[in-house]
């Protein structure tokens, strides 16, 4: 096989894009000998116009704007690593025109704008590479899509942010409030200066739009409003009657389609604690996905981190090399109704009330009322507080209407209830 050089334009040179530079940089002669290619990184944007890491063998050209390498015709390859939206979406589009093929970490910009790259994509003959915008360093993205042309995708259930799983098991493991764990985990490194995108579900919720593209043929655009809860809602004291009731707290993100209907959602959610998805503690990443014809899957790793995101975007470079190219535009189909109303599942409640005979026969008859029964009941007197009780209920299977109805009728009844907070079990087996 004769020798080929693949030219790279890289934009975005922050942790992953240093972690680019420096795994082609390192390995470039192992990298030459398993694909017979030269992957040279010749052009680099970044808005300081400085280099960090190895910029002493970098021997390319610095940009402090993408324009000036779209029209650069010995570029085959953009990188884009520069995060935000808009001037990823231009980068993106303005590649894909010049005939260059596009590989993005960029879930956030895939989320809205990839139905129109990947037609662009399709009608320029190129390839869109985005193994590295969901899960970090696990190849989800190549075997979802391979599977889903092979079987049909019953549902997915994914941690896929690092940030608020790492948070989440330090509360449940060391009894710490949501604060600390923000703080432990922007320590060390796994949370940015201003988490809200991780902590209000946002971020996930962008993952969770991108695989249900691929597993259902979902629309990737603006038409698809993202469905979340963030796990602000969750305090120290729901670890403690989740591990009465069995189960663990994770930050989940599911979709599930059936008859042109589709359910996207992201939550905190109780997950039993037999359960695979229960053991995945600190910042790494899983998803299960189910198939009537072969079951569960699981897939599991590192879901964030520089070199975990480069890997994957090398193994998206990898794929140009040898011209395994995918042509992810076949994967839309925009047909389906999102109906995450219909979505059902056992409820955990937890109901601060004041300390009063009757309280509970009250509660009861809200419930009984919307025509929802009770599962289980814990009352812990001891953790009462400022003459609050905490009751935490579990409710047998209902749909978020009908979880809402109940809400509001327990809202209306201020001097009954004095806090409410609601929390999903997933247990899709039951």
């Amino acid at each position: 096989m004769a020798q080929q050089e693949i030219k790279i334009a890289l934009c975005g040179a922050g942790n992953v894009g240093g972690a680019v530079l420096e795994l082609l940089t390192v390995n470039a002669d192992f990298y030459k000998k398993m694909f017979d290619t030269d992957f040279l990184v010749t052009e680099v944007v970044t808005k300081s116009g400085k280099l960090r890491g190895y910029k002493d063998k970098f021997n390319g050209n610095i940009h402090t704007d993408f324009e000036s390498i779209i029209n650069n015709d010995s570029i085959d390859v953009v990188i884009e690593v520069m995060g935000g939206i808009d001037d990823a979406y231009k980068v993106a589009k303005q590649a894909l025109e010049s005939k260059k093929d596009f590989i993005t970490a960029n879930k956030a910009m895939m989320s809205l704008h990839g139905d129109e790259l990947f037609k662009l994509a399709e009608n320029n003959n190129l390839f869109i590479g985005f193994e590295a915008s969901v899960a970090g360093g696990i190849p989800i993205i190549r075997s979802l899509s391979s599977k889903a042309r092979i079987e049909n995708i019953s549902w997915f259930a994914g941690i896929l942010n690092g940030t608020s799983n790492f948070i989440l098991s330090k509360m449940e493991s060391d009894g710490i409030g949501l604060k600390e764990g923000v703080k432990q985990a922007q320590e060390l490194g796994f949370a940015e200066a201003d988490p809200t995108l991780d902590l209000n579900g946002t971020d996930a919720a962008q993952k969770g739009k991108v695989l249900s593209y691929l597993a259902f043929g979902s629309k990737l655009d603006s038409s698809i409003e993202l469905d979340i809860e963030g796990i602000d809602i969750v305090e120290s004291i729901d670890f403690k009657f989740a591990l009465e009731l069995g189960y663990s707290i994770k930050p989940l993100s599911i979709g599930s389609h059936e008859k042109d209907r589709l359910i996207l959602k992201s939550f905190p959610a109780l997950i039993q604690q037999s359960s695979i998805l229960s053991k995945v503690n600190d910042e790494m990443n899983a998803i299960e996905v189910f198939t009537k014809d072969s079951g569960s899957n699981l897939f599991y790793g590192p879901g964030a981190g520089p070199k975990p995101t480069a890997s994957s975007i090398l193994s998206d470079l990898f794929d140009i090399a040898q011209d395994n190219k995918v042509n992810y535009s076949k994967f839309g189909q925009g047909l389906m109704k999102i109906s995450n109303d219909t979505f059902s599942c056992q409820r955990y409640l937890r109901l601060e009330v004041n300390d009063s005979p009757g309280v509970m026969a009250k509660i009861s008859s809200f419930i009984a009322k919307q025509n929802l029964s009770i599962e289980s009941v814990i009352q812990k007197e001891d953790f009462s507080q400022n003459g609050l009780i905490p009751i935490v209920i579990v409710l047998n299977e209902c749909n978020e209407n009908e979880l809402e109805d109940l809400l509001n009728s327990f809202s209306n009844e201020k001097d009954l209830f004095k806090k409410i907070v609601h929390l999903r079990i997933f247990n899709p087996n039951k």
